[in-house]
């Protein structure tokens, strides 16, 4: 279920989305996670689901990758559907909007590290977050940590899967509470190793947390309006 993970990767389209600034596409994101947990009734939530997958493959994003970025979550998914359906089974029809309303933020979320390399998503954040500048956030470190942490969702998994074959392969099982223990003691040491291995890695490379001067700069065009007006008003159509 892992090997063909795609989610928290780059993929380098010529689509329009790809080209929209980073700080439009952020904050698309952030309006439209907003828009899809204001929203209520299934009409609505599939008018949402039909322009979110427009914008999909306007971004050249197929459903194939779409329903592979979804797998590795379809247990958590399961999960918030069974404690609605076994607790609460009253309010079912809440948990089957509630697991829809998460499957579109990933979704969401997909086209964006889909359309945005890790260098203009740090930039991107690293301009948004400036004004907090004023009561000392260093920005350029929030901006990174956030969009590494991304990035290290797709080594998250990997990891999983590959401890998970050795696991097997010495004839564990992941049905007995031993091997579960011994499953993720070793996934978080492997995980802080690679994070360890990183930040070493960026000391190397001379990072410093004061504000540095960009190879590439952001520059906001008539596109950008266009699509930020575009998700702006099909949302407050889909809502009332």
């Amino acid at each position: 279920m892992l090997r063909n993970l795609v989610f928290g990767q780059y993929v380098h389209k010529d689509s329009l989305v790809h080209k929209i600034d980073p700080r439009i596409k952020i904050l698309a994101v952030i309006f439209l996670s907003i828009v899809v947990f204001l929203i209520d009734g299934y009409s609505k939530l599939s008018l949402m689901t039909v322009f979110i997958i427009l914008i999909a493959t306007f971004s050249k994003i197929s459903i194939r990758t779409i329903l592979k970025n979804l797998r590795p979550f379809l247990i958590i998914f399961a999960f918030i559907f069974l404690m609605y359906f076994f607790f609460s089974r009253e309010q079912l029809g809440i948990g089957i909007l509630t697991v829809w309303r998460f499957v579109l933020l990933v979704v969401i979320a997909s086209i964006l590290t889909y359309s945005t390399t890790i260098s203009s998503l740090v930039l991107g954040l690293e301009r948004i977050l400036s004004p907090l500048r004023a009561v000392g956030v260093n920005t350029r470190t929030f901006a990174l940590l956030i969009s590494i942490t991304i990035r290290f969702i797709p080594v998250f998994f990997m990891r999983a899967m590959r401890l998970m074959d050795s696991v097997l392969s010495r004839l564990g099982s992941l049905r007995k509470i031993k091997h579960i223990k011994i499953f993720i003691m070793s996934l978080l040491e492997r995980i802080l190793k690679s994070a360890s291995n990183l930040g070493d890695a960026v000391e190397a490379r001379g990072y410093n947390r004061k504000s540095a001067t960009h190879f590439k700069e952001l520059n906001i065009k008539p596109r950008d309006f266009f699509a930020s007006a575009v998700v702006v008003l099909i949302s407050i159509l889909i809502t009332y």
